[in-house]
């Protein structure tokens, strides 16, 4: 019985520090990045997001993901090249991980591992947002098929 009441103590403890440095680390979306082996595409392949962190940019491409992963290509063929309808209906996307955040002043860039209809490995992602006066919007969509 001590030994489950040392464990929970552990447990609960290291959820607190984790708690703490959240809170600390306000300006920063990422709180750790597993930078190295990096992807092809030099981006980590992991990181531990702030729970405290503006998620708006993110549910902006959650959004935008989903709709792609149904064949809703059309109302985003402005944000990427001529091929983007294709190559989009051709390699559908079915699942998706957010893999790295980065943040500058009024825009962010969300990497994205994607898994595609007819594709066997992941394929990358990158959605930049922007903020403007009415909030935040999607402005451009990168992705290597």
């Amino acid at each position: 019985m001590r030994i489950i009441i040392g464990i929970l103590a552990i447990i609960f403890l290291l959820v607190l520090c984790l708690f703490f440095w959240g809170v600390l680390s306000l300006g920063n979306p990422m709180l750790i990045s597993w930078e190295k082996p990096v992807t092809k595409w030099g981006e980590p392949r992991w990181c531990l997001l702030n729970p405290f962190r503006d998620k708006t940019p993110e549910e902006l491409t959650e959004q935008m993901l989903s709709k792609l992963s149904k064949g809703e290509v059309h109302e985003f063929q402005k944000l990427a090249g001529d091929n983007f309808l294709l190559f989009e209906k051709e390699n559908s996307i079915r699942e998706w991980r957010l893999a790295s955040r980065r943040d500058k002043e009024g825009q962010v860039v969300l990497f994205y591992l994607v898994s595609r209809d007819g594709l066997k490995n992941l394929s990358p992602v990158w959605i930049t947002v922007d903020k403007n006066n009415s909030g935040w919007s999607v402005s451009k969509y990168n992705a290597v098929y």
